[in-house]
């Protein structure tokens, strides 16, 4: 069975939780659905997204992946450079498989992350 084979199998799988617990009145599967669905990472259209959003905003699995990456709600919502995580500063090449696994949850590319600035600039 291929990658987007599971993916429908497991989003099938839920699917029927999900609806089999609404009209049995069990509400704990549907809550459990619905909790790891609102757990789960965004992945923006935009990865200036990331740019924008406060670490309050984050959801669990959000704050989780930053985290990895060596991110704090401190310095998250520090604009001084020298409090970012050493991550912040490597090229895709420099990043460890891990690292690299975490920003493509997050919606990076080696495009995208290694020309952050370029991708992001405001129009002036």
């Amino acid at each position: 069975m291929g990658e987007r084979s599971r993916i429908w199998l497991a989003l099938a799988t839920a699917l029927v939780l999900a609806f089999s617990a609404q009209t049995s009145g069990s509400g704990v599967a549907i809550a459990s659905v619905r909790t790891a669905a609102a757990d789960a990472i965004r992945v923006p259209t935009d990865v200036c997204f990331w740019q924008t959003v406060d670490w309050d905003d984050m959801n669990t699995a959000e704050q989780a992946a930053w985290e990895s990456l060596g991110w704090t709600p401190d310095t998250w919502e520090s604009d001084d450079p020298q409090d970012y995580p050493p991550s912040e500063f490597k090229a895709w090449a420099q990043l460890t498989a891990a690292e690299r696994k975490t920003l493509t949850s997050l919606g990076y590319t080696e495009k995208t992350w290694d020309n952050i600035e370029a991708v992001c600039a405001q129009p002036a």
